[in-house]
């Protein structure tokens, strides 16, 4: 497994799902007192992530209290609960799963979860591993505007609806990097495109892309895939476009009685080489076969519940 340095206080770190890289993102940030990682990945990476944490932190892996979600969906949050297991069987260390208030239900029992990622992803949840259950005494709930104190560094949590209703990114701080798990986009290389699977809320989405404009963050760490090089403000207004651009050609399609979204994503990937790229590097991955279909789909069941 993979890690690199993205500033003195937060690491990238790869957990090379199926052996695959650049696939998910997951974040840690190291401050002065305490440390934070910012999702999990699914519960098959979890060996690879404790082993990861134990190389950064080495001695300080003590100082690893809480683990942040920015929402549930197991290739984010499933192994979460598996996670906190083995630091408390392994180094003693109790730490907290935070996650949005309507989440919290779900790490401690993720029956519903899990039967929800089998009827939506099948076998790439299957792959993926069943999120284990976990007490109550290790999940906080996470308000919106919580910050989180860890020494020289800090973290704002914002709620940031759309992709999915408990979403929230996370601000850290000093460095202002914005780090938004699906609420602004899937990026490879520079070029990105909607996440957007249902129940996608694209008015939802369009706000919480504003909100984070409010907070003027200087980069945008997404966990599909890395920290994106380009000013933060441009990326959000490039991923408020792209989800815009994608609206008016689906909404073309159903004006023109359209509704099957692989006939739409077909012509999606003729006329926006953004997104065949992206498709083209990300999808060979049977845990991630079909996103972009998937995104397309959402937009669609948006607009036809509009209309």
């Amino acid at each position: 497994m993979a890690y690199k340095c993205i500033s003195k206080n937060i690491y990238l770190l790869d957990p090379e799902p199926l052996g695959y890289k650049k696939q998910i993102a997951l974040y840690l940030v190291k401050g002065s007192r305490y440390s934070a990682l910012i999702d999990t990945g699914p519960k098959i990476v979890i060996d690879n992530v404790l082993e990861t944490l134990s190389s950064i932190l080495g001695k300080d892996v003590e100082s690893l209290k809480y683990i942040m979600l920015t929402h549930i969906h197991i290739d984010h949050g499933g192994g979460a609960a598996t996670l906190v297991k083995k630091l408390r069987d392994k180094y003693g260390i109790y730490a907290r799963i935070m996650v949005h208030p309507r989440g919290a239900k779900h790490i401690i029992d993720p029956s519903k979860l899990w039967e929800a990622s089998l009827k939506v992803l099948g076998k790439a949840a299957e792959i993926q591993g069943k999120p284990d259950s976990i007490d109550k005494e290790y999940v906080e709930a996470l308000n919106d505007n919580s910050k989180i104190d860890l020494g020289d560094a800090k973290i704002l949590a914002v709620y940031t609806p759309g992709h999915a209703p408990h979403h929230i990114s996370y601000i850290v701080y000093p460095d202002n990097i914005a780090i938004t798990g699906d609420a602004v986009a899937i990026h490879y290389d520079g070029r990105l495109h909607p996440v957007s699977p249902p129940p996608f809320k694209l008015d939802e989405a369009l706000q919480s892309i504003e909100r984070l404009k409010s907070f003027k963050p200087k980069r945008i760490a997404v966990t599909h895939y890395d920290v994106v090089e380009s000013d933060g403000i441009e990326v959000l207004e490039h991923a408020s476009m792209k989800i815009k651009q994608w609206y008016e050609i689906i909404k073309g399609f159903v004006d023109k009685g359209v509704r099957d979204p692989r006939e739409i994503l077909e012509y999606i990937l003729e006329v926006d080489y953004e997104t065949k790229y992206i498709v083209e590097v990300r999808e060979n991955n049977p845990i991630f076969k079909g996103s972009a279909l998937q995104s397309v789909r959402g937009i669609l069941q948006y607009i036809l519940s509009k209309s």
